[in-house]
């Protein structure tokens, strides 16, 4: 398949207690599969080898749309330091090394 042909697809409704999910990207069809919460209920390989899977996700486990878009956040330096000192003084306590 050709790039424009490879795409992930999300679709339910109101009335649905499942989101389906059809995918052909790789990184996709790798994180879906990994995911315990889906369960693949279709799936296969077409002739230039790409492979495909069509998967089920219970309504409850999927958020929102919004939930899916990366949020960014703008910092200073000092807010950067700062968030750096806290997460290295977190993995310390995690690992013992208080």
């Amino acid at each position: 398949m050709i790039a424009e042909e490879r795409e992930t697809t999300i679709a339910y409704s109101d009335a649905d207690d499942v989101v389906r999910v059809f995918t052909c990207l790789k990184r996709d069809l790798t994180a879906i599969k990994k995911n315990k919460a889906f369960k693949q209920v279709d799936g296969g390989v077409y002739r230039d080898g790409t492979e495909w899977g069509s998967f089920h996700l219970p309504m409850d486990k999927f958020g929102s749309v919004s939930s899916i878009v990366k949020r960014t956040r703008t910092m200073t330096d000092e807010q950067r330091v700062a968030t750096a000192e806290r997460l290295a003084n977190a993995r310390k306590a995690r690992n013992g090394n208080s």
